[in-house]
């Protein structure tokens, strides 16, 4: 598993050739597309960071998609049966939701100047998108 911090609160992840994003919001965590790594050490490293921010930050979990929802996605709505999972264009506070032409979806958080959604998207035409954006492309690394 490889990981890497954009901003204080906003770190993406990848495993296995996947890649998800994990953002702090006053309100929430949110992770993108989260992916498990299959290796049991490094699954275990995971869910103990995770466990270890949700614990110090005492903030409901959301998991949002870009498309389909993963088997992962649901792993962790079970682990934190507080968790939400949130459909296609439902956002939590301090995220924007934006339907792409293809009907996936890419998440503008707007507090950090970032834009999440899949690694193949043109991201540029995400309303209020900006050059220097920090861009997190979830999905398949080997399309990013």
């Amino acid at each position: 598993m490889d990981v890497g911090k954009l901003a204080d609160g906003l770190w993406w992840w990848s495993c296995d050739g996947w890649r998800a994003a994990y953002v702090e919001l006053p309100e929430t965590i949110v992770l993108v597309d989260p992916v498990l790594p299959a290796e049991p050490d490094e699954l275990d490293r995971f869910w103990r960071a995770l466990d270890r921010d949700v614990a110090r930050l005492g903030r409901p979990l959301v998991v949002l998609a870009t498309g389909a929802l993963s088997d992962d996605a649901v792993a962790v709505r079970r682990r934190y049966r507080h968790a939400s999972v949130l459909a296609p264009g439902v956002s939590p506070e301090g995220v924007e939701g934006h339907e792409l032409r293809d009907g996936r979806w890419a998440y503008r958080i707007p507090a950090y100047g970032a834009v999440v959604g899949p690694a193949d998207a043109d991201l540029q035409q995400i309303s209020g998108a900006r050059a220097g954006d920090h861009v997190v492309r979830t999905g398949p690394d080997s399309v990013a």
